[in-house]
């Protein structure tokens, strides 16, 4: 980071975190992304069919729990 900052004085502070989705939650996830065929496509069902083997796979007790972290940065840039 001290190429960005232009020197080693900034801190790194971490945020872990944990969520869970349900199908419905997971597919309303992937729908939002740009590169998902439409509904309308004919490949949308493939698609979904494929998804539900993905959440069926990973998933307990119908949630799918996921973790990950924040990195936030701090410090003063040097010009």
């Amino acid at each position: 980071m001290s190429f960005y900052y232009g020197n080693d004085d900034f801190q790194k502070m971490l945020f872990p975190f944990d969520f869970s989705l349900t199908w419905d939650q997971f597919l309303g996830a992937l729908l939002s992304s740009a590169w998902i065929p439409d509904e309308d496509d004919p490949r949308f069902d493939e698609f979904k069919s494929a998804a539900r083997e993905v959440f069926d796979s990973l998933s307990h007790a119908g949630m799918l729990t996921s973790s990950g972290e924040t990195e936030l940065f701090l410090g003063r840039v040097t010009p």
